[in-house]
């Protein structure tokens, strides 16, 4: 199952660690988002700038990006959802990233960023702000 899929993953120590775990749990679909949750958990939005450097794929972006609705949003955590884009808005190459995104995945942000909340720390209002100006 997804869930021990998820719980099997260490922290990972590389963009491309990530990317493989992450898309094993993605494609494991809805059925579970409470392992998506917890391999996100791994990789706090505060550190995704430094760990994700300029190697953040387009494919992981975008599930990323969506997973701020689908997983967050579905189980009332906004900002916790919001804290996953601050942490998206901060990555390098995220202008190119966002440019190419698919409808999905910017449906999905946009209505994260729609909401109006606290994000998780360390992240405050200014974040969210950067992180709306970002994404639009």
């Amino acid at each position: 199952t997804a869930a021990a899929t998820a719980a099997a993953f260490k922290k990972p120590r590389s963009t491309n660690e990530f990317e493989r775990a992450w898309k094993t749990v993605w494609r494991a679909g809805t059925g579970d988002l409470g392992a998506q949750r917890d391999y996100l958990a791994l990789l706090p939005p505060s550190e995704m700038e430094r760990f994700f450097g300029e190697n953040l794929s387009d494919t992981a972006f975008e599930t990323l990006a969506t997973a701020a609705r689908n997983v967050y949003l579905e189980a009332g955590a906004v900002s916790s959802a919001l804290a996953l884009l601050c942490g998206l808005a901060r990555v390098r190459r995220f202008d190119v990233l966002w440019m190419f995104a698919g409808r999905d995945a910017k449906s999905a942000a946009l209505q994260v960023l729609a909401l109006y909340a606290e994000p998780d720390a360390p992240f405050g209002a200014e974040d969210v702000a950067r992180a709306r100006a970002a994404f639009v």
